[in-house]
């Protein structure tokens, strides 16, 4: 009934009314706070970046409705154990509003992606510069490849028999 961000969905109203004619005095509690982490201005909606055949990285971000009147920040992208980022990107979204954000990146990334098998795993760090200073950085992040093979598989009705 609470989003990420800790703020209300339309629905939790609805749910408190009824559950304060069940049981009385639970619903007028406040809801708890999330254990012990601030509510971020900013969302990413996707663990995975994909990579068009452009050399751009793609990805959902969206930007909380209470971080009033918009976020604004940038975002860098580096592969793990290197300091210096590959792609960064400046991004500026109204509150409460979700929007793709693209990376270019160069040439030798590019190639050094191309090398790798499965899909590289990199850093993507925010640092926000409004509505708060704020740095927040997603290890793991999954880069998957526009247009790469996936593995065949069989139907039953192909076999010849």
């Amino acid at each position: 009934l609470l989003r990420r961000d800790g703020s209300k969905r339309p629905t939790y109203d609805v749910v408190a009314s009824r559950l304060a004619r069940l049981l009385p005095g639970v619903a007028r509690t406040p809801p708890p706070a999330s254990a012990g982490r601030k509510p971020t201005p900013f969302e990413l909606l996707d663990r995975r970046l994909r990579l068009t055949r452009r050399g751009l990285l793609v990805g959902p971000l969206r930007c909380a409705p209470t971080s009033k009147p918009r976020c604004r920040g940038r975002l860098e992208v580096r592969s793990r154990g290197r300091r210096k980022p590959f792609g960064r990107r400046r991004f500026s979204l109204r509150a409460g509003s979700s929007s793709r954000y693209t990376i270019r990146i160069g040439p030798r990334m590019r190639r050094e992606l191309a090398r790798k098998r499965s899909s590289a795993k990199v850093k993507l760090d925010v640092r926000l510069t409004h509505p708060s200073k704020l740095t927040r950085t997603y290890s793991r992040q999954r880069i998957v490849k526009r247009g790469q093979a996936r593995p065949a598989t069989r139907s039953a009705g192909s076999a010849r028999g």
